[in-house]
């Protein structure tokens, strides 16, 4: 099981799909692509600090967010409406890990992978153009943003 584990929040569901059910059982990332057109928030939440971080595709924004107990949602600042971007804009989630292994001239591993967390939005504005918003989160909680 990863330290980061995803949450997606769809309109009109009562509770998130998360990436691990009740049993352990790793639920499949096409679930939450199948049904994008409907995805609200996606959330990578480390297992062993309780931080949370947030990507709300209904007004592009990303959130970072500490709780204390593991039963706890966790409570995001909201954007001031001047964060937000004017208009009727459509924003769609990024979200991929990198796993960087190590090896020796012998081709054996020489110590354990590194697993990189990456989690944003992109959206096309008035003109045409893309634009991506980028958080890349290590297992320590790390985090760097474009």
């Amino acid at each position: 099981m990863f330290d980061l584990v995803w949450g997606a929040y769809f309109k009109g569901a009562l509770e998130p799909l998360w990436q691990y059910d009740a049993k352990g059982t790793e639920i499949p990332f096409s679930r939450v692509l199948e049904n994008q057109n409907n995805l609200e928030q996606f959330v990578l939440v480390n297992r062993r600090s309780l931080t949370w971080y947030k990507v709300d595709l209904r007004n592009g924004t990303i959130s970072i967010a500490q709780e204390t107990l593991p039963t706890d949602d966790a409570h995001f600042l909201e954007p001031r409406e001047d964060m937000l971007r004017k208009g009727d804009t459509t924003y769609r989630l990024i979200y991929f890990r990198e796993v960087t292994r190590t090896f020796d001239s012998h081709l054996t591993e020489v110590s354990s992978a590194s697993i990189n967390f990456f989690l944003g939005f992109q959206y096309t504005d008035s003109e045409g153009h893309n634009h991506k918003r980028l958080m890349c989160i290590n297992r320590n909680g790390q985090v760097v943003i474009n």
